[in-house]
């Protein structure tokens, strides 16, 4: 050990020697300046490095808060430098005599934990401490947590937590660092983060049983490339707000969801979901954006909820019993978005879009649904604007759309259905407009009204449907520049029409007569 300062050289011999005048930092060598590890740090100062040489130490080591800046590393044969090649050449056992006890207890700040292993603990670490670092550790079959820190600005990075029988990485405190880590085999959740302000990346979550792979409870963290691999509970749960969740990839996660999200304004996005018996995503709150993540073979897709939900670029394929897309927003919807996503092959006769209670100015532009089971496109909403959405080969039975929407006040404009298994375009409501839409080979109606007052239909196409092309059972429907041609019938009316200008009706039909087609 050297170090300008009274040091105990030998406590055989009880030997005090001054080696200079002011302090210094020590490097101390176990064994050789002391036989255990605890030795060394009872009689370490702030700042020293304890360099353990390889073997199994059976031990139970506590770090006083009197020492703070303390590190423990291996000794790769230098006091000065340390490479870890192979953090399993030192082991902390804490069981001496067959009891298990803490491996490491660390009550002293800015202490770093460097290259070395734990086994047969009750708790791998339990640091009560700020500014801890954990570099390249590794800790194996313990009784509760793998580690449990309660701190501010802990760096946790490139460990390893094995076979615990609670929480794997258990995490209590503010602007941290969980960087490139391994949690798996654990009795409950592989990460259980109460953190905020905190970047959480890169790491693996494994067979976490009964619970989560993260569970993370805080705002303003970044949740970034992580994966997760066979869980009971949820691949990822945050709760609170403004976090990004972002390149995580979740798979086999069984009866719960793949990333559950429930706070406001948080990021959602380039995530990938697959092989989950619930929804791939459940997202809830206010403002939340939800972008550019894809889903397969999931119970359901995307489960959003909350005001003025951003749902854009997202993709599902091969959703189980539930929604592609399932998305409520019943107050503050005008700054809601679904834009560009695309839904494929739900069953169970569930939608490739279900969207209820949006109103006041919500937007659902450039979205494909294709082969759903259910209709393509399920619209409860009113003061809406939907354009520029594709519905294809949607339905399994005559009473699912490619478009059923339903509400008032909607601007319905330049979609195309084509080849449903019912209309292309099912309407209940009043006063909506419905304007450049296609309607092309559906197994009914091309176009359809089914009731409601004051609904415009304008420059509409309806092309080779196998029942109606349009056809009105609306009152005081507004009719203008149509055209409709190689359907079973052209134009049909059952209801009242308050102006027929400009159609075309190619086989001779016209909406003049109620009555006309039943």
């Amino acid at each position: 050990m050297n170090g300008i300062r009274w040091t105990v050289l030998s406590l055989a011999a009880g030997l005090l020697v001054w080696t200079g005048g002011t302090a210094e930092a020590a490097n101390i060598v176990v064994p050789g300046d002391f036989t255990t590890i605890q030795a060394a740090v009872t009689a370490a100062a702030s700042g020293d490095t304890i360099r353990i040489r390889p073997g199994v130490y059976f031990e139970n080591v506590a770090i006083p808060g009197t020492t703070p800046g303390l590190t423990l590393t291996q000794y790769t044969g230098s006091r000065f430098f340390t490479i870890c090649a192979d953090r399993g050449q030192v082991i902390i056992d804490a069981a001496p005599g067959g009891t298990l006890g803490k491996g490491l207890d660390i009550d002293a700040d800015n202490v770093k934990i460097h290259c070395l292993t734990i086994r047969h603990a009750t708790q791998g670490i339990d640091a009560d401490a700020h500014d801890l670092h954990l570099d390249r550790i590794r800790t194996l079959h313990t009784s509760q947590e793998s580690i449990d820190v309660v701190g501010d600005r802990f760096k946790i990075e490139k460990s390893e937590f094995v076979s615990g029988g609670n929480q794997g990485v258990r995490v209590n405190g503010n602007d941290g660092r969980i960087v490139g880590n391994t949690s798996r085999n654990q009795d409950r959740d592989c990460y259980h983060l109460t953190v905020n302000n905190t970047v959480i990346e890169n790491n693996v979550a494994h067979l976490c049983e009964d619970q989560e792979g993260f569970e993370i409870d805080g705002n303003n963290n970044i949740v970034r490339q992580n994966r997760v691999e066979t869980t009971d509970g949820n691949g990822i749960d945050v709760a609170g707000n403004n976090n990004q969740i972002v390149r995580n990839a979740v798979s086999n996660v069984d009866e719960n969801d793949g990333i559950h999200v429930n706070g406001n304004d948080n990021i959602i996005s380039w995530n990938h979901v697959e092989a989950v018996t619930n929804d791939c995503y459940e997202i809830n709150g206010n403002n939340n954006r939800v972008e550019s993540n894809t889903a397969r073979g999931c119970d359901g897709g995307y489960e959003v909820s909350g005001q003025n939900p951003v749902v854009l670029y997202n993709r599902v394929e091969l959703a189980g019993n539930e929604d592609g897309f399932d998305i409520a927003c019943f107050t503050a919807c005008s700054a809601g978005r679904v834009e560009w996503n695309f839904a494929s092959g739900t069953n169970n006769e569930d939608e490739g879009f279900d969207i209820l209670g949006a109103v006041s100015g919500f937007t659902v532009a450039h979205n494909t649904a294709e082969r759903n089971i259910g209709s393509g496109f399920r619209l409860n909403m009113s003061g809406a604007t939907i354009y520029h959405n594709t519905s294809i080969r949607n339905g399994s039975r005559s009473d699912q759309s490619g478009f059923a929407i339903s509400g008032d006040n909607n601007m319905i404009t330049e979609n195309v259905a084509r080849e449903n298994k019912d209309d292309g375009f099912g309407i209940t409501g009043n006063t909506n407009t419905v304007q450049k839409n296609r309607a092309e080979q559906n197994l009914e109606d091309g176009i359809h009204i089914r009731s409601g007052t004051g609904n415009t239909l304008d420059q509409n196409t309806a092309w080779n449907n196998h029942a109606e092309g349009i056809e009105n059972d609306g009152t005081n429907t507004v009719l203008t520049s149509n055209t409709a041609s190689g359907n079973r019938t052209d134009c049909a009316n059952d209801g009242t029409i308050a102006t027929n200008t400009g159609n075309t009706c190619a086989d001779g039909s016209n909406f003049a007569v109620a009555g006309q087609i039943d």
